[in-house]
């Protein structure tokens, strides 16, 4: 099946794989099932309104640059952009980015105790693995899990908690726009 123009994710289990996902990694066993994950044009055309862009390069390592107080500067996060990214999204002030193993790395902008999504701590054992797509809005964040259910971070008033939902998001979501 394809979907001209749209990007795809392919995981095993939680994992997902990469064209630089060595063959001998994969189980490749009968009944061994391989999920493709669409990503929405939301997720993969949406430009950030920040004032930064940031790059992904062929070797999953992250470049940023732009105006430093609006998540043009990662320098502190640098280490776990190194390797491995395959997505990253905007917000109009911060980045999500997601890697291959399924964990999250955010950088950005924070109004005292509001955040802008660049701050992520407090879901951040949600966001240690299994993130198969970020997506996200001026001020907030929503990440799909392999397991289908969605884990949301940023300011409240822009979709940044979800509880009022929350028991509709642990299962089944395939994609937030």
């Amino acid at each position: 099946m394809t979907k001209p123009g749209r990007r795809c994710r392919l995981l095993q289990g939680t994992w997902e794989i990469t064209p630089f996902t060595p063959l001998a990694a994969l189980d490749l066993s009968l009944g061994t099932c391989i999920q493709v994950v669409w990503l929405s044009r939301s997720a993969v055309e949406r430009p950030s309104r920040s004032r930064a862009f940031v790059a992904v390069k062929a070797n999953g390592s992250v470049v940023t640059w732009g105006k430093a107080d609006s998540s043009g500067n990662f320098s502190a996060l640098a280490p776990l952009l190194n390797e491995g990214v395959v997505q990253v999204c905007g917000s109009s002030s911060a980045f999500a980015a997601v890697k291959a193993n399924g964990s999250v790395v955010t950088w950005g902008v924070t109004l005292g105790v509001r955040s802008l999504g660049g701050n992520s701590s407090a879901v951040a054992p949600l966001l240690a693995e299994g993130v198969v797509q970020v997506c996200g809005n001026d001020r907030s964040f929503a990440a799909i899990k392999a397991n289908g259910s969605v884990v949301t971070w940023g300011d409240a008033g822009y979709g940044g908690t979800s509880s009022a939902v929350f028991p509709l998001l642990t299962e089944g979501v395939f994609q937030v726009y």
